[in-house]
């Protein structure tokens, strides 16, 4: 399947999450790929790269990460002018591909890689577990579905 940009949709939902580029150093964007796997890739505003993170250690073969700069340009020029755009440079911010990303062994675990990812780069903290840990990880996601606070007005 071809990816498209349509950037009022994604900036209906920017506003909605209330994203300011002023105030982010990290921007943590899960990806499904053509409904099988999954991928995370950091938008990292304050270092200036992009990181692709696939446990099974592709690259990105669909070509997510320039729809995202492009979507990164956008935005930026959206909340912080033109000005701040041209300043940026996000046409020249590297692509890191798989630095130090946990490999995946079983064909079932990318979800998991990818939240238990997204979860240390929200931290701050070195990618560390293994495909060992996906069980203990699994159960640490169904508590956290458990016990989160959902509020739903209808």
């Amino acid at each position: 399947p071809r990816m498209g940009r349509d950037f009022r949709s994604v900036r209906s939902w920017v506003r909605t999450v209330g994203l300011d580029l002023a105030a982010v150093d990290t921007i943590v964007i899960p990806l499904n790929l053509g409904r099988v796997h999954w991928v995370l890739v950091v938008i990292d505003v304050a270092n200036r790269d992009f990181k692709y993170c696939d446990s099974f250690l592709d690259g990105d073969k669909t070509g997510a990460v320039p729809h995202l700069r492009a979507w990164l340009k956008d935005e930026v020029r959206h909340q912080l002018g033109q000005e701040a755009a041209d300043a940026m440079q996000i046409d020249d911010w590297p692509l890191v591909e798989n630095e130090d990303v946990p490999e995946q062994f079983y064909g079932s675990s990318c979800g998991v890689f990818a939240l238990a990812a997204a979860e240390c780069f929200a931290a701050g903290v070195p990618l560390i577990y293994t495909q060992d840990d996906m069980d203990t990880l699994r159960e640490r996601v169904a508590i956290d579905l458990f016990i989160d606070d959902l509020v739903c007005s209808l």
